[in-house]
């Protein structure tokens, strides 16, 4: 609630009636006739100058520092790994149905997008699978049903089907078979993304 537009009422009145505001008519020191916030008795016109100064000094601050930026949020994220991944599951655990109605409303957006992204990924997957794939294809759709009935049993996505050896790489790519696929945790696989795991890494060398 504020005080009605120009009408005078000082701060005590505006207490007494559980204002945010009051207005006293006169003039702050910076000389504009405004409300005045009840907490901190500031003027409503000096806040709002601040945060539009405030504003632009941090516009041009990121954009004489971009490198300096980059190179801060690039050790933060290398040294907070663990702590960033278990606050971004307790964030979806606690606003799952908010997030799915997001990507639902961004995927009819944007179905071209998500169509590419797609025959990519399918493309990445025909390329890593032999040709005796066949032979594993009941195996592989049970792994991909264990997972989605570990998640359903927790409420919420907290397994994925991950690829051991990434089937993307810049040293090796693996394969899309049954010795090369397991479930793990999707905290886990959020910080392995498509990199190699230290053990198989040195195997590989």
């Amino acid at each position: 609630m504020v005080c009605e537009e120009n009408k005078v009422i000082s701060r005590k009145e505006a207490i007494e009636a559980g204002l945010k505001r009051y207005f006293t008519g006169k003039p702050c020191k910076r000389g504009h006739i405004a409300e005045r916030y009840v907490c901190s008795k500031g003027c409503v016109c000096c806040a709002s100058d601040r945060v539009a100064d405030n504003k632009e000094y941090s516009e041009k601050y990121r954009h004489n520092n971009k490198e300096k930026i980059r190179e801060y949020h690039l050790k933060y994220r290398k040294e907070n790994k663990k702590k960033i991944l278990e606050r971004m599951m307790v964030y979806y655990k606690n606003n799952r149905e908010g997030i799915l109605k997001y990507k639902e409303e961004h995927y009819q957006e944007n179905k071209e997008y998500y169509y590419l992204k797609s025959k990519l990924r399918q493309k990445r997957l025909r390329k890593a699978t032999p040709s005796w794939f066949k032979s594993e294809v009941e195996e592989i759709k049970e792994i991909y049903l264990e997972c989605k009935k570990l998640n359903d049993e927790a409420g919420y996505i907290k397994y994925h089907v991950d690829h051991v050896i990434p089937i993307k790489n810049r040293k090796v790519c693996g394969l899309h078979t049954i010795s090369n696929l397991q479930i793990i945790t999707a905290e886990e696989n959020l910080s392995k993304r498509n990199k190699l795991l230290p053990e198989v890494a040195n195997e590989s060398n």
